[in-house]
């Protein structure tokens, strides 16, 4: 299966995150833009295997507030732990 690669750059705002990943993959007509309708997204809608990388990471959560920047990490945590076939490479640098 072909593998399903998601680049995030330059996030100034969970809206950026949307947007990006509307331009990169096919979201539901009814996605909600919303943390729970990405968890949702990426756990049920999302055929993998999927890799999301977000290099600029490290700067990009310094824009966000600490709750968005908290939820977006917790969303792609949980999506770790649930999906064998999902990987986020980070640069925490």
């Amino acid at each position: 299966m072909p593998v399903i690669t998601i680049q995030l750059k330059n996030i100034q705002s969970l809206q950026d995150i949307y947007q990006q990943l509307g331009e990169q993959v096919q979201l539901p007509a009814d996605f909600g833009s919303n943390l729970d309708a990405l968890y949702d997204f990426f756990t049920v809608s999302l055929a993998g295997p999927v890799v999301i990388h977000w290099p600029d990471q490290l700067q990009n959560c310094q824009r966000l507030n600490p709750k968005e920047r908290k939820g977006i990490l917790n969303v792609l945590e949980d999506v770790v732990r649930e999906r064998d076939d999902f990987e986020v490479r980070l640069n925490k640098k």
